[in-house]
């Protein structure tokens, strides 16, 4: 599936599933592709890696100290790892802004 701006890109042979995004600003594109594609119920955030798209599941401080920055470990305690690639995630300063994102853009669904 292509989502994308350019009507060049989906009149190309190869393209056997596209849409054409309409908005030019980027959370009313988000909130058009939500509601186009009827994906609001699964919003699960913070499940799937950034880098690879692997499952992130919780994992234990002790199990991937040694693999922490030595700030990382004296600050943060609960972790999530990549089952795929491995990377490693905390709940630092970019999470929170990253929850409050998630959070403002569900509400603008809700809001009656």
């Amino acid at each position: 599936m292509i989502l994308t701006r350019d009507r060049g890109i989906l009149k190309r042979r190869v393209v056997r599933y596209g849409y054409l995004i309409k908005s030019n600003d980027s959370k009313e594109q988000l909130r058009e592709i939500f509601l186009n594609f009827d994906l609001l119920r699964n919003i699960k955030p913070f499940l799937r890696c950034i880098s690879c798209n692997g499952i992130v599941e919780r994992v234990d401080k002790e199990e991937i100290m040694e693999e922490l920055q030595p700030l990382t470990r004296k600050y943060y305690n609960e972790f999530f790892r990549c089952t795929m690639c491995k990377k490693i995630y905390w709940k630092g300063g970019h999470r929170e802004r990253m929850e409050e994102f998630v959070g403002d853009f569900l509400d603008d669904f809700f809001i009656p």
